[in-house]
């Protein structure tokens, strides 16, 4: 079991993550594709997010042989050098689909379906998806219910002490199963003005970032937070020393216009947020928040203003120095990136996933 409590090497793996640019590769069935547009939008992650979406059975089992698409997808990825964010929103969203509140399951409970991931084997590697050194950070479930959730009683966690209590639980599980690298939590999505939107009930926003057992404060750039929402945000992530990550954003719009517009005037909110990485929700083949450079040219460049807005760093492509892992073994081995300057790293990479029912849209 790995510890609870942070270690010298989870900080260095955690501060590492500043300056990360995160896409979702969800609705992405062609890793190849998805890997291009990644490396056009500057993004550094890949966001692996929603693997199941039927039930917790389908999830216990790999129905669909979904972990079998996943293997094919982090190929891609990982042959591009884009490292892997790690997203465990989609059991908390199985058990709300079947009417059990997730809130008040212990570790014990959530334990089954971290395991069929985490300890998967990597494709083409003797490690575990956990261990292997690209996995970067391994999400809980976020964009929490507190005591809103369309007047849903399965989706709230009742108050904030209990949604805190949850969260112990999922750290507890990934611990156990031997996770040791950064955990991100938070997602909160209903931002308001001040940052202080209804997600917040109290201090919750702060409780989560203040706890030793969570590395990566996040949130959800929806609902059109405003700078001074960022900033007040941020101020709580300085105080405990973590990075404060926007870990999705998009816009719903068909038009390629519409949405450069939209991005354009998002970067200026970015600007001076005290972010110190963004993520963008989706570069897939479906939905109207997704953002593809080879059919909207004007949202990708508008994108990237939002990746400088925040100074976050733009991944070298490809001559990057290959250290072979001593645990690895198959055809490939990832890169392990060297410190690089700024003026270093000439393009982009990164991918991200889940939030609102953007299912159909986003």
């Amino acid at each position: 079991m790995a510890t609870m409590g942070p270690t010298e090497e989870r900080k260095r793996r955690t501060e590492a993550l500043r300056g990360c640019v995160i896409a979702s590769a969800n609705g992405a069935p062609d890793g190849k594709l998805w890997a291009q547009r990644a490396r056009q939008l500057g993004v550094t992650h890949m966001r692996i997010t929603d693997l199941f979406g039927d039930g917790t059975v389908q999830a216990l089992n790999n129905g669909g042989d979904k972990l079998g698409e996943l293997d094919a997808k982090v190929r891609w990825a990982r042959d591009a050098n884009i490292r892997f964010w790690l997203d465990l929103s989609y059991v908390r969203n199985l058990f709300v689909k079947e009417k059990v509140n997730p809130y008040y399951k212990t570790w014990q409970e959530w334990l089954p379906y971290f395991r069929e991931v985490l300890q998967r084997d990597f494709p083409d590697s003797s490690v575990s998806y956990q261990d292997y050194p690209t996995m970067d950070c391994v999400a809980l479930a976020g964009e929490p219910m507190v005591l809103w959730g369309d007047d849903n009683p399965v989706q709230q966690a009742g108050s904030a002490d209990q949604y805190v209590w949850s969260l112990l639980q999922q750290v507890e599980a990934v611990r156990r199963l031997g996770y040791d690298g950064p955990i991100a939590a938070g997602g909160f999505v209903h931002l308001g003005a001040d940052g202080r939107g209804r997600d917040a009930h109290g201090d919750l926003f702060d409780q989560v970032a203040r706890m030793p057992e969570v590395d990566v404060f996040t949130v959800h750039g929806y609902d059109n937070p405003t700078g001074d929402a960022f900033r007040n945000l941020a101020r709580i992530g300085t105080q405990t020393g973590k990075p404060f990550i926007l870990e999705e954003v998009g816009f719903d719009d068909r038009t390629d216009d519409t949405k450069a517009a939209k991005l354009t005037a998002f970067a200026q909110v970015a600007s001076l947020s005290g972010l110190n990485g963004v993520g963008l929700w989706n570069i897939g083949q479906y939905g109207n928040f997704d953002v593809r450079p080879d059919t909207g040219p004007k949202s990708a460049a508008a994108w990237l203003q939002v990746v400088d807005a925040v100074g976050a760093r733009r991944p070298a492509r490809a001559g990057l120095l290959l250290r072979r892992h001593p645990h690895l073994s198959g055809r490939r081995s990832p890169a392990t990136r060297l410190p690089l300057t700024r003026s270093s790293r000439p393009s982009p990479v990164m991918l991200c996933a889940w939030g609102p029912d953007r299912s159909g849209g986003r």
